[in-house]
């Protein structure tokens, strides 16, 4: 039954058309938008983190020799 019914979803979004992109859109964007948004504090204590290296280390920080 649920094969069925999944089948059936899946021929309807092919034919879907031009019609269905905008609610897709979005979808995607809410998506990627809420993803974003979860990983927000981990991006945050990454860039708290370095700054502080930098602001402990200086330039040297990001120094880069080559010999």
């Amino acid at each position: 039954m649920s094969l069925d019914s999944q089948r059936e979803r899946s021929m309807a979004l092919d034919s879907e058309g031009l019609e269905g992109l905008i609610p897709l859109a979005r979808l995607l964007l809410t998506l990627g938008g809420t993803l974003f948004l979860a990983f927000w504090p981990l991006i945050l204590i990454i860039v708290a983190s370095f700054s502080a290296l930098y602001f402990y280390f200086g330039s040297t920080f990001v120094l880069i020799k080559f010999n």
